[in-house]
């Protein structure tokens, strides 16, 4: 779930400031060795990026994961 955080005030019409709240969004994505947990396929690969109001960060983080088996094809 992407948690709010908030920015500098801003002036509203009628000269009135306001504290902005900005929309946070991290998207993950993920690799496998395979599609079937039961049968021992494991995590090998973790990515995500940052995005503020639907604009990219340039914050993002890339995970290789040792899954201590070969992959399918």
């Amino acid at each position: 779930m992407a948690s709010p955080h908030f920015v500098m005030p801003r002036e509203r019409p009628g000269g009135k400031t306001s504290l902005t709240l900005d929309m946070r969004q991290i998207f993950l994505d993920t690799e496998t060795t395979g599609l079937y947990p039961d049968q021992g396929d494991r995590l090998i690969e973790i990515g995500c990026v940052e995005l503020v109001n639907r604009k990219l960060t340039g914050n993002n983080k890339h995970f290789y994961v040792n899954p201590g088996r070969d992959s399918h094809e």
